[in-house]
């Protein structure tokens, strides 16, 4: 998760809050 939160850091829309998502969706994004 910590890397979802580093991507929306650099897009600008950071929020300081806990991502919940689906282990496929992290392949995913891989």
């Amino acid at each position: 998760m910590g890397e979802i939160e580093w991507k929306l850091k650099q897009s600008g829309d950071f929020r300081p809050i806990k991502i919940q998502v689906p282990k496929n969706y992290m392949i995913e994004k891989e």
